[in-house]
């Protein structure tokens, strides 16, 4: 079971460079109806994600004004809820 890391861009690139990860993206739809792209990467005991969302770029204005911290909050639960489904998946009981 891997466990989920938010990271900085500075260390999530860190983390790409050091250990030469491949980095891939997921879309999650907020609870406001955004779209945005959450950049990843894993191994085999954790799965990094940056903690900085993109969108589209109309919709930029619309994801600069929302809190920071409930918006940090809310990415981390569907983050969090996505890889314990995909494991569940992966590896039935």
């Amino acid at each position: 079971m891997c466990t989920v890391v938010h990271l900085e861009p500075e260390d999530f690139a860190r983390e790409l460079v050091h250990n030469q990860k491949n980095v891939y993206a997921r879309t999650y739809v907020l609870d406001c109806g955004l779209a945005v792209i959450i950049y990843m990467c894993q191994d085999s005991h954790f799965l990094y994600y940056l903690d900085r969302p993109d969108c589209s770029k109309e919709k930029k204005d619309m994801l600069k004004s929302m809190d920071f911290y409930e918006l940090h909050a809310e990415i981390y639960r569907k983050v969090n809820l996505d890889n314990r489904l995909r494991e569940r998946q992966n590896n039935p009981s």
